[in-house]
């Protein structure tokens, strides 16, 4: 009779079958949460479980329906004061405005997620909006403004020893230096990249960025 441990499950099973990209499994599994979570009034835990169907949704280019769960989410976190949860979820929206196109904005969204993200002092979370801001600018031609976010995020990602943003980032980093015709910066970038990558052992980051 302990649904709200057996709810908390859920919302783990649910993650792991997202892990496993098994997507009709993990929104079910979200879903069971739910139905026990709202009637407990456990809005917090409601406000994760939309998050991570909002999530789903993105995954499968669903972008309607994420932009649905994700405002859902908002909603309670900013009623509940949970600023850091917030500000994670309007990085979700800002990530389907770029996918769509919408790169204005996709701007003010991580904006929005990085100001509460410096507030709270959450460093993870802003070396991930420098590097979408990075990407904005990229996207816009903007290419020193790009640097300067993707620097910031690259940064941080070294203070965390946070390999898997180091890659990402300076794969970035050397995307730009190509598109300015410097490929001598580009190539040491992407060697940093790919040594990272290596020593992951990732073959997928290794594969693109030797391609």
């Amino acid at each position: 009779g302990d649904l709200a441990g057996a709810a908390i499950t859920y919302q783990q099973l649910g993650s792991i079958a997202q892990e496993e990209r098994d997507f009709r499994t993990a929104r079910d599994w979200y879903r069971k949460a739910i139905a026990i979570l709202e009637p407990q009034g456990n809005l917090g835990a409601v406000a994760i479980a939309y998050h991570q169907l909002g999530l789903v949704a993105q995954l499968e280019r669903d972008f309607a329906a994420a932009r649905n769960w994700y405002l859902k989410s908002i909603a309670i976190k900013e009623k509940q004061g949970n600023l850091r949860g917030a500000a994670s979820t309007y990085h979700g929206m800002g990530r389907i405005a770029e996918e769509q196109g919408d790169l204005e904005i996709a701007r003010d969204w991580y904006r929005k997620s990085l100001a509460i993200s410096v507030d709270e002092n959450d460093r993870e979370a802003i070396a991930r909006a420098c590097h979408q801001l990075g990407s904005i600018a990229q996207e816009q031609r903007h290419f020193p403004e790009a640097i300067d976010w993707y620097q910031k995020s690259l940064d941080l990602e070294e203070q965390q020893g946070n390999l898997s943003g180091i890659a990402i980032t300076c794969h970035q980093l050397g995307i730009v230096a190509r598109q300015q015709r410097d490929f001598a910066a580009a190539l040491e970038w992407l060697h940093k990249s790919l040594a990272v990558s290596e020593r992951q052992k990732n073959v997928h980051a290794v594969a693109m960025t030797s391609g």
